[in-house]
């Protein structure tokens, strides 16, 4: 019987038998270098393994063994004792020996460090005075499995070649074995290998599983993530319970170690994960300086915010005065201080940048009291909201902080330090003097200017009126609105055989509007046909409005705009505009509104300019497109989903929808996620949309389309007219890895396609010209879209208006998702709105339902799941 010797202060007791000792002792005389005129020190308790190696050095050797008191763990005492008895070998863990000073045992000459990853400076300080070897090896494989080379002080530290007797395996979440180089768990097998756990049925059955490396035998989960190197040695990379998640990030608590021992101040480092006071987990580091060394705080702290990525510095550093051990020599994380947080930063007066940054996140978030330490996502940010975010500090500092940059140090303390690296020039957006040549911006040269059908670029959408309303001060209103926005009064004629915007004078809009009967046989075909038909705008008007009377106090304003003219942000400035315009009119007066700070023809100028003439080198468009092409090289050009319909060789855009609800329990699980990424829904939905497709398909390649808003600067938020973009999302699904890995996948993805989003979806198309079907969209078949447009319910003059998209169901690529977060009447959570609209030329509505139900049941898998494989989850619907 032995004892592990965990520093959890809770050993377990372990049967081992005599088997693996003869290879053990093999080991000891070719790798400790012994003679009969060594001196072992035995440290370890007789019940834990390391004191079985301890006896057996030197009785093989006829060599002498000095037994070392138990009240004796490290420090001067231990060094005092190394002298007195002139011991030349000592097996110790890092922690203890980090307690010893080589210069102070000169007699020392060799040593074994194991029980505990040996830091790369700790074995610079020791490898020029004595002989490192570092060993490794569970106690229940007895004792030692694998062992070093004597180690010279630019070695790279790892756990050495396998030992006598000892077969091991690197194997993934799903068992099955992995190449060199690639992570995963160690799995130890051979004749030294334990009975089990005493008194333990269900751990040992747990721990000890069937062998993947020989039929009917059994090898130890050993809970080590290693990798195999190119000369056969395995290297150490964090115990499976140390790699620990914060705010969602995967963190190994020993690069913070290892950055910590990089101070020449510091003696002994441990990082450790401990609760603040709301519950949430924070990262602790505690150090023990060198002796002499006074005062080295802010050093230290320098050099973890230069070292590390900001989630990764710990919130406190605490120094201590001697490192706690156990018996076994091993740090007593238990006896560690209990730190005491305290947010200092709520004392310190804000810069004056962080008081700009944290002024923008209070306009675009609409929030109060914010901190210069507050996460914009823990706010409430999401990806539209940060792109807002961003355009506003960029126009007021003249930078060009990309996206990255906000989700990668969102406090306004983070973001202001970053200042410094975005300094470059970005052209002004201001009114033109001369717009006598005005253009076609880039989210408009693709777009379809003549009538089709269906009607492929309509944007329906209906204005809800409740009140007495005077239908001719509404007519003046739509006027005032179309005066105000000219893209609602922009054609697109052909001249000199290209499009050409051309704004229609105010005296030329058609005045008045039509009004049906809401009672009426013909009404809801004519509201119908008003949003379904198409726009020829090379010569057309690009809106289109109905008003059909439902009561007195009850009208419905059916409105349809041409893609090429609006989006859909552009849908609660056009109701919130009709709103004032119409006050002002029910009074017989003319709203009195500033005038908008550009116009959109002042928008595309500022566009071209942007991207410059899309051919020499430094061209942003050029640079753009070639990092697509790297991201798509060898992209799949179609989605393995199960079709219930041959491709067709013409596409028809023939579809139908399938809504489902996201339950609110998912939705607040789903949060959560979000918050402990540090990111927006957007990005988990898009993780779970991800984890279904791979799941319905069988492919690890997930490519989505999705539409970005584009409005990146604070002059266009007020602007009707089509700023939008398409990103092309794509995503490499590790089935072995869990939800917080993907969600850290597709933010990574996602924040890659938005600092190159300025290049329109289309001109990337043309320039790396993937192959065409009539019926395959390309790049990707499946698009989702998060509905995250500010709501749009006004009051003005005893009305309320009430916006609404009206959506029709034309289905452009094979699947489209949409969502939309719904919260009951006190803020909370209340669930998912989703729509499914599915191309009726290859799925039936039954398929489609299996679709919209394994989405559901993938997020609900994943919220319940959150640590569990992906190939793990059921998903079943």
């Amino acid at each position: 019987m032995i004892f592990t010797s965990g520093s959890t202060g809770r050993p377990k007791a372990v049967s081992v038998t005599h088997r693996g000792l003869a290879n053990l002792a093999a080991d000891i005389r070719e790798k400790y270098e012994l003679d009969s005129r060594s001196v072992v020190m035995h440290c370890a308790s007789t019940s834990f393994d390391t004191s079985v190696v301890e006896m057996l050095a030197p009785a093989l050797f006829g060599a002498s063994s000095v037994i070392c008191p138990p009240e004796t763990v490290g420090g001067f005492e231990l060094e005092d004792l190394i002298c007195r008895h002139a011991v030349t070998h000592l097996l110790v863990t890092p922690s203890a020996l980090a307690t010893l000073a080589p210069e102070r045992v000169p007699g020392l000459k060799f040593l074994i460090v194991g029980g505990e990853k040996l830091p790369h400076e700790l074995m610079r300080r020791w490898a020029p005075f004595v002989r490192v070897r570092s060993a490794y090896g569970p106690t229940e494989a007895t004792c030692s499995v694998t062992i070093t080379d004597a180690l010279n002080v630019d070695d790279r530290v790892t756990l050495g070649r396998l030992m006598h007797g000892v077969e091991a395996v690197v194997l993934d979440a799903s068992l099955e074995p992995l190449s060199t180089g690639a992570a995963g768990e160690l799995y130890l097998s051979g004749p030294g290998l334990a009975r089990g756990y005493e008194g333990g049925a269900g751990e040992t059955a747990a721990r000890f599983v069937a062998s993947t490396l020989s039929a009917g035998h059994r090898m130890f989960r050993s809970g080590d993530r290693v990798r195999w190197t190119d000369d056969a040695q395995l290297e150490f990379l964090g115990r499976t319970d140390d790699q620990v998640k914060v705010r969602g990030r995967r963190i190994e608590l020993g690069e913070i170690d290892s950055v910590l021992y990089g101070h020449p101040s510091v003696e002994f480092a441990t990082t450790l994960v401990r609760d603040l006071a709301n519950g949430s987990p924070a990262l602790v580091s505690y150090v023990k300086l060198h002796s002499g060394i006074l005062d080295s705080d802010a050093s230290i702290e320098r050099l973890l915010t230069q070292k590390l990525p900001e989630y990764m510095v710990p919130v406190v550093v605490i120094r201590i005065d001697a490192v706690p051990l156990t018996t076994n020599k091993k740090v007593d994380r238990g006896a560690l201080p209990a730190p005491t947080f305290e947010r200092r930063e709520s004392v310190r007066v804000a810069t004056p940048i962080e008081s700009r940054i944290i002024r923008t996140y209070e306009e675009v978030l609409r929030a109060t009291e914010i901190g210069h330490s507050d996460s914009f996502f823990d706010l409430g940010g999401d990806s539209l909201s940060a792109t807002r975010v961003i355009g506003r500090l960029n126009a007021d500092f003249g930078i060009n902080l990309g996206f990255r940059d906000l989700f990668d140090s969102p406090s306004a303390a983070a973001l202001a330090s970053s200042f410094g690296q975005h300094v470059g020039w970005v052209p002004p957006l201001e009114q033109a003097v001369d717009a006598s040549t005005p253009l076609l911006s880039p989210a408009q040269e693709y777009i379809g200017r003549e009538l089709t059908s269906p009607a492929l670029y309509n944007l329906p959408f209906t204005i809800r009126v409740r009140g007495r309303l005077d239908h001719d001060a509404l007519a003046s209103a739509v006027q005032d609105v179309m005066v105000r926005h000219e893209t609602l009064r922009t054609v697109y004629p052909d001249v000199a055989g290209s499009p050409r915007p051309l704004v229609v004078n105010p005296d030329r809009i058609p005045r008045g509007l039509q009004v049906v009967e809401g009672n009426s046989s013909d009404a809801e075909s004519i509201v119908h046909q008003t949003l379904s038909r198409g726009f020829d705008v090379r010569s057309e008007i690009p809106i289109r409005l109905i008003v059909c009377a439902y009561g007195r106090d009850d009208h419905l304003l059916a409105a349809v705009v041409h893609h090429i003219a609006a989006d859909g942000w552009s849908l609660a400035i056009l109701a919130r505009d009709l709103s004032v315009a119409y006050e002002a009119r029910a009074r017989n007066t003319h709203p009195t509104w500033p005038e908008t700070a550009v116009r959109y023809s002042d928008y595309a100028m500022w566009r071209a300019e942007i991207l410059g003439a899309q051919e020499a080198p430094t061209d942003l468009a050029v640079g753009q497109l070639e990092h697509w092409a790297a991201v798509l090289d060898g992209a799949p050009s179609e989605i393995s989903l199960p079709l219930d319909h041959t491709r067709p060789s013409m596409w028809t855009f023939g579809a139908g929808r399938v809504e489902f609800l996201v339950d609110p329990e998912t939705h607040r699980g789903l949060t959560t996620s979000a918050k402990r990424a540090e990111t927006g829904m957007f990005t988990v939905v898009h993780a779970v949309l991800t984890a279904t497709l791979s799941a319905l398909s069988g492919d690890h390649d997930i490519i989505i389309g999705s539409p970005v808003a584009g409005r990146g600067h604070p002059k266009l938020d007020d602007l009707v007219g089509m700023f939008v973009n398409t990103l092309v999302l794509r995503t490499r699904v590790d089935v072995s890895a869990d939800f917080d890995s993907l969600v850290a996948e597709c933010r990574r993805v996602e924040l890659l396609a938005h600092d190159h989003s300025d290049v329109q979806f289309e001109r990337l198309v043309d320039y790396l010209d993937p192959p065409r079907h009539a019926s395959l969209h390309p790049f990707f078949q499946v698009a989702m879209s998060f509905e995250n447009f500010p709501a749009a319910v006004l009051e003005s003059d005893g009305l309320t208006f009430e916006v609404t998209p009206r959506p029709l169901d034309i289905a452009k690529c094979d699947l489209h998702f949409h969502f939309a977060e719904v919260f009951d009447e006190t803020g909370e959570l209340a669930g998912i709105e989703a729509a499914l609209v599915y191309s009726a030329d290859l799925f039936d509505a039954a398929t489609a339902t299996l679709f919209a139900k394994t989405l559901s049941a993938t997020a609900d898998a994943l919220v319940r799941s959150p640590d569990a494989p992906l190939l793990a989850l059921d998903t079943r619907s």
